[in-house]
């Protein structure tokens, strides 16, 4: 490992029940990262979380509950807590937000916690889930996605109506999730394990950056 890449600062921070649920896995399966953030205004959702440091918002608005699936509330209980987060984003080089673009915390504060880690200096690479189709959620996981892209560096998709159309017949909705979030969690496995190589491809934080920043697009995580 390079000089360089070991003194590279990871977060990674999840919103909402989706994104919560993934980060605390990662931090198990032990992903590359300094700190990982658990962001939500649910506190049941928050009292699941094992292992990522747990961060409450919307304690007055929300008082202990969801977002109810409203982005505009969600992106408000980010706002309120700018500061906060702001303070446990700062030295970071690298920022990972993981949330599901449905709607509520993930769907509304994605774009605003990308843009105050992006204020902090960091580079910004949002790992999104969008909905399935039969939860009538995709023009806001669309609108969701667009204000994203205006701020985040990098940008990966993982649709989970595509995922659960490769699933076999009969495949359950909980089935398909929990072949999506394995798909998230291995892909970001080799993302972490590809930065912290020093073997035939030596690829450091440095050519991330190089490849990604400012772009505000698409990129794409391939497992083999």
């Amino acid at each position: 490992m390079n000089e360089q890449t070991q003194n590279t600062c990871v977060k990674v921070v999840g919103l909402g029940a989706a994104g919560l649920r993934l980060v605390d896995k990662l931090a198990a399966v032990g992903f590359p990262a300094a700190e990982f953030l658990a962001l939500d205004t649910d506190c049941q959702e928050l009292q699941r979380c094992q292992i990522a440091e747990k961060v409450q918002l919307g304690e007055t608005t929300r008082r202990g509950w969801g977002c109810s699936g409203d982005v505009g509330e969600g992106a408000e209980c980010v706002r309120a807590g700018r500061d906060r987060i702001a303070g446990k984003l700062s030295g970071s080089n690298l920022v990972i937000i993981v949330a599901g673009l449905g709607g509520g915390l993930g769907g509304g504060g994605a774009a605003v916690v990308a843009e105050i880690a992006a204020e902090c200096g960091a580079l910004v690479m949002a790992l999104v889930i969008e909905p399935l189709d039969l939860e009538g959620r995709t023009e806001t996981a669309r609108l969701s996605l667009q204000r994203l892209l205006q701020v985040a560096d990098t940008v990966v998709r993982m649709p989970n109506q595509g995922v659960m159309e490769n699933q076999r017949k009969g495949c359950s909705v909980l089935e398909c999730f929990e072949a999506s979030n394995n798909h998230v969690l291995e892909s970001l496995m080799g993302f972490g394990r590809l930065m912290r190589s020093d073997g035939t491809l030596n690829i450091d934080f440095a050519h991330v950056r190089k490849m990604v920043a400012g772009q505000h697009g698409e990129s794409m995580l391939a497992t083999v």
